[in-house]
């Protein structure tokens, strides 16, 4: 009786833990998208952030639609490590999810997973002409911090290593989770297996 109340104790530790997770989640709202403007060169546009206290799984890749449909133009976007790695990628064609002046696909190049309080930067390209906005009219979520933003010239989706010190192009998004660190889920399994050792003195 005592080990099947010490693992449901564990279980709802763990299901608790879950929950903080929380929704898949916007990385950036856009406020407002007075700032349009078509791309007629094969630029890779993005911006550099890094990541809070939180591991990120990323869970959806996208590229901003002023209401043309992100597949004009087949964007390509991708994320990279700050040293150039590219951690995976996605075209988005085909079925998309709009949300906030954004289109996302779920099917990515594989699975993309972001450390927590690391560097990381994600860029878009496309075949010339399509829409990107820019400025600072955004929100940050996720508790990322927004770095700047990065662009670099040339056909095909490249690390993006310049900057017009602009407040980012958007351009590129991503959506994810966060992961619950370690600490969490001690935090709320101890006080149960607490009160069972306490049940059991008396």
């Amino acid at each position: 009786m005592q080990k099947s109340l010490i693992t449901a104790a564990l279980v709802a530790a763990f299901v608790s833990s879950a929950c903080l997770a929380g929704a898949q989640t916007d990385a950036i709202d856009l406020n407002y998208t007075d700032n349009v403007y078509t791309n007629y060169n094969e630029w890779t546009l993005g911006w550099d952030f890094t990541t809070g206290n939180q591991a990120l799984n990323v869970t959806a890749l996208g590229t901003f639609d002023n209401g043309s449909v992100a597949t004009i133009g087949s964007p390509t976007v991708g994320i990279w490590t700050a040293g150039g790695t590219l951690l995976g990628t996605a075209n988005l064609s085909g079925t998309l999810t709009q949300s906030n002046y954004f289109a996302f696909t779920s099917n990515l190049s594989n699975a993309i997973s972001l450390a927590a309080n690391t560097e990381y930067l994600i860029g878009s390209t496309g075949i010339a002409p399509y829409e990107f906005s820019f400025g600072n009219n955004t929100t940050t979520n996720l508790g990322i911090t927004f770095n700047g933003d990065r662009w670099i010239g040339g056909a095909g989706l490249t690390f993006p290593t310049l900057t017009d010190e602009t407040d980012g192009f958007y351009g590129a998004n991503f959506q994810a989770t966060a992961t619950p660190e370690p600490a969490s889920f001690l935090a709320l399994g101890l006080p149960a297996l607490g009160l069972l050792v306490k049940r059991r003195k008396k």
